[in-house]
């Protein structure tokens, strides 16, 4: 019983809890990032929120257009969380946008990370469609020198269609368009 006093009084303390987890992502629904931020910056300092808060964090400021922070964000995330397909899927996506953000030159240099994360992400739940699309999406712009392709992104369409048709009918059109 002590000790259930004491680890109440400690959050009690802290001033947050896991209902300002869902507070975050209700504002993050309503494009409301800075609040989220604030909010997130407050429950990352609790052991217990901190992985979901770096995740959440890490999709505040990839929205927020700070892929300074979102990068850092979500290296923390995939460390607090390495066995988290959406930690390491927010921070591919922080990386995508640091990529299109920085010159070209350093893009080629950073886009090993990205595709690590990104296959980190897959490989730990094949069924995360988001990553899934991701993946689509970058094997459909990048150049082949980077790893992309039509080939290579055609036969992803056909992995994900087998798990969500309409989702892949769209990114066929997409391809067949291009």
């Amino acid at each position: 019983m002590r000790i259930g006093a004491v680890a109440l009084c400690f959050v009690l303390s802290l001033g947050v809890c896991a209902a300002d987890l869902d507070q975050a992502r209700s504002l993050i629904s309503e494009n409301r990032l800075a609040e989220a931020r604030t909010l997130l910056e407050t429950t990352v300092k609790d052991p217990a929120l901190k992985g979901e808060s770096l995740v959440l964090l890490t999709r505040v400021c990839t929205l927020g257009d700070d892929w300074k922070a979102a990068t850092s964000y979500g290296e923390q995330a995939t460390a607090a969380l390495p066995k988290s397909s959406e930690a390491h899927y927010v921070y591919a996506v922080a990386l995508r946008l640091k990529l299109t953000t920085v010159s070209k030159a350093r893009a080629m240099f950073g886009i090993g990370d990205y595709k690590t994360a990104l296959a980190r992400a897959i490989e730990l739940d094949p069924g995360n469609l988001d990553a899934r699309e991701e993946e689509i999406g970058f094997l459909m712009s990048a150049p082949a020198v980077a790893g992309g392709g039509d080939d290579k992104a055609m036969a992803k369409i056909q992995e994900l269609k087998a798990m969500d048709r309409k989702r892949a009918l769209g990114f066929e059109v997409a391809l067949l368009r291009k």
